[in-house]
């Protein structure tokens, strides 16, 4: 080959890459998100984490207990993880037995078997929807 054709070979092989991560990453959101983005966008209130978020009682959030609309409730704040679902790394079964319920304890314990990651932590953060109404 000569020069030109290896810059031009070596131009393609990059724009295809580049395409190809802007695709994946549209595609399958796969962003990073971090607390600090969460907080960011939210207000801070007393030194403390509060969201212009609302507050939903138990019954509201029993209603949205399908694949296709999930809210749960862990420690006290309500999230909707319908997005979520299908790339649940521990398998979309797992969140559509606990929707419209309290995941607190799977949530806390990945279901017995261990405690999700600061990463599964800071994702979750970027779901809440509100709070419980005590």
């Amino acid at each position: 080959m000569n020069l030109k054709k290896e810059i031009s070979f070596g131009i393609a092989i990059l724009l295809f890459v580049l395409f190809a991560f802007a695709y994946f990453n549209f595609r399958f959101g796969l962003e990073v998100r971090t607390l600090d983005n969460t907080i960011n966008n939210s207000e801070m209130s007393g030194g403390s984490f509060k969201a212009n978020r609302k507050e939903f009682a138990s019954g509201e959030i029993s209603k949205h207990n399908s694949k296709e609309d999930c809210w749960l409730i862990i420690d006290g704040s309500v999230y909707n993880v319908t997005e979520f679902i299908d790339i649940h790394p521990g398998g979309a079964e797992k969140l559509i037995a606990l929707c419209g319920q309290d995941a607190s304890l799977g949530f806390e314990t990945k279901d017995g078997i261990g405690s999700h990651s600061q990463r599964a932590k800071q994702e979750l953060a970027t779901m809440k929807i509100g709070d419980l109404k005590n």
